[in-house]
């Protein structure tokens, strides 16, 4: 596994109540029953295996039929880079190939490995009034 680390400012979204109950081995509380989310990362610094992170952002939306953990999910990640390189490091962090938890353990609960692609985000950090905006994401086309 390659060396990395990443840090900056992390926004989720989910469609349940606030504390998610699937992080606790729960159900969803989602009047639909299942989990949705977004989650953005806007890396401020970072590094894998000697390419910078820095200035990059990434969101990925997920959704599983009912709680995460009993799996069949599916995962679409967006990255917003400078370069190839970034593009690849951050690509393999999503699908989980890289270690940690969250993006191991999300990506064993998906039919699939989490798709990825390059788009523009836009994150604006505003307490309840947060937003992220995906060009290009099925929602913004």
């Amino acid at each position: 596994m390659a060396d990395w680390k990443i840090s900056g400012t992390y926004i989720e979204f989910c469609n349940c109540d606030p504390g998610c109950g699937c992080n606790f081995r729960g159900l969803p509380t989602s009047p639909e029953g299942n989990c949705q989310a977004v989650i953005s990362h806007v890396i401020d610094s970072g590094s894998f295996d000697g390419t910078d992170l820095s200035g990059a952002k990434c969101t990925w939306a997920l959704w599983w039929p009912g709680a995460i953990h009993e799996g069949s999910g599916k995962g679409h990640a967006y990255i917003d880079c400078a370069s190839d390189e970034q593009y690849d490091a951050l690509s393999r962090i999503w699908r989980g190939e890289e270690g940690w938890g969250l993006f191991e353990i999300f990506n064993s609960m998906m039919e699939e490995t989490t798709a990825v692609e390059r788009a523009t985000i836009d994150v604006t950090v505003d307490g309840t009034r947060s937003r992220v905006s995906v060009e290009g994401s099925p929602r913004t086309r």
